[in-house]
């Protein structure tokens, strides 16, 4: 036997063996609560991580339905974020399933507007897919600057043009507030300097505006 041939046949048994392993870890896990899918959805994750094509495929006919662990794999992408609220969330793979497909700005508006709760139908979960956060149609106005890597650049190649639109966006909120309307604010005192000096500048500015007749 050549060494080609041996070495490709020890690579064979090592992978027949993780997936061994990972069957019936994934086995295991399997039970009716959420934090149990979402274990279950990270070990098939650390399976797709470990094993080759050929042998994730031998793993998904272990248990007769490709279906199943392509859902488990999208929510185990998703699960260390998702366990933060595993306390509101659905014991259903297919509710866990829309839910992990969501942006994370609507999964947190739809969290925080009580939308995504434990008791909610795969159908409710399904259709937050197709439809606009709460606060789309609920406020006047709705401005997020994201925290993201286009924002970083902008902010490190403008750091002065930034704290000026920061400031303006600060000055604004407070003319709606003279009005007597209701604003929700957060932004940051940004200082003229680069992204790392200033860790306040990390986060999100979400801006938010309704009547006060209407709160």
């Amino acid at each position: 036997m050549s060494v080609t041939a041996s070495n490709s046949r020890i690579v064979e048994v090592i992978q027949s063996e993780l997936v061994e392993q990972h069957y019936a870890s994934i086995t295991n896990s399997m039970k009716r609560t959420a934090v149990a899918i979402l274990h279950t959805a990270q070990c098939v994750f650390e399976a797709k991580k470990q094993l080759n094509r050929t042998s994730f495929q031998a793993l998904a006919e272990k248990f007769g339905s490709a279906s199943l662990l392509s859902k488990l794999l999208t929510i185990g992408e998703r699960a260390g974020a998702l366990m933060i609220h595993v306390d509101v969330l659905p014991a259903s793979r297919t509710s866990l399933y829309h839910l992990s497909r969501l942006p994370d700005d609507k999964f947190n508006e739809y969290l925080a507007a009580k939308q995504i709760h434990a008791s909610m139908t795969n159908a409710s979960a399904a259709k937050l897919l197709n439809t606009p956060p709460p606060s789309a149609s609920t406020n006047l106005a709705y401005v997020i600057i994201k925290s993201d890597d286009k924002t970083r650049q902008a902010q490190q190649d403008n750091p002065d043009k930034m704290a000026s639109l920061l400031q303006q966006l600060s000055s604004l909120a407070a003319s709606f507030k003279s009005l007597g309307v209701t604003v929700k604010d957060e932004i940051p005192q940004c200082q003229v300097q680069p992204p790392r000096k200033n860790p306040r500048f990390g986060r999100s500015v979400s801006t938010t505006m309704s009547s006060s007749a209407t709160q």
